[in-house]
């Protein structure tokens, strides 16, 4: 996972640069086809950033260590988890820039139910890592899911925020 988070670093300073734009134009993400746009950049930039990592891994196993060396062979069955994870994160950092931060609490402890809940059936069903993960990758969409259809829902409501 901390091969995922890595992933991360440049769609957070991305989420940066959108949150400082959205609350001076409120109106940047309003039309569907921008979201989306800027959703699939999301998950295909962390997509390609775990695949390199994946690649770089198969070539040189120990390049990031022994402890890493250990996970590189299970990096390629989680591929679409960092997308999925980068999206639930940018979901968050859309309610915050449009002023819904207890609507994102809200979000996020839903978004932690149901990963708890479904990590749990995962592990109950397999300890081996070879079977359990690949599932990552339904578990993260299914945060995805959850986490598109409540952020989506709010955006449609006004706040009452005066900008």
């Amino acid at each position: 996972m901390r091969l995922a988070d890595l992933t991360a670093l440049p769609v957070r300073s991305f989420n940066t640069l959108l949150v400082q734009k959205i609350m001076r134009t409120p109106g940047t993400i309003s039309s569907w086809r921008t979201r989306l746009t800027i959703e699939t950049l999301v998950a295909a930039i962390s997509f390609l950033a775990i695949a390199a990592m994946a690649v770089y891994l198969w070539i040189f196993p120990r390049g990031l260590g022994n402890n890493v060396a250990q996970a590189a062979p299970y990096l390629m069955a989680v591929l679409l988890v960092p997308s999925f994870r980068n999206l639930v994160e940018y979901h968050s950092e859309l309610l915050y820039a449009t002023g819904r931060t207890v609507r994102r609490m809200v979000n996020l402890v839903i978004a932690g139910v149901i990963k708890v809940a479904l990590l749990a059936v995962v592990f109950i069903t397999s300890t081996d890592v070879a079977y359990w993960a690949p599932l990552l990758n339904g578990v993260y969409l299914a945060l995805y899911a959850a986490s598109f259809t409540l952020t989506y829902s709010a955006l449609r409501h006004e706040t009452g925020r005066v900008i």
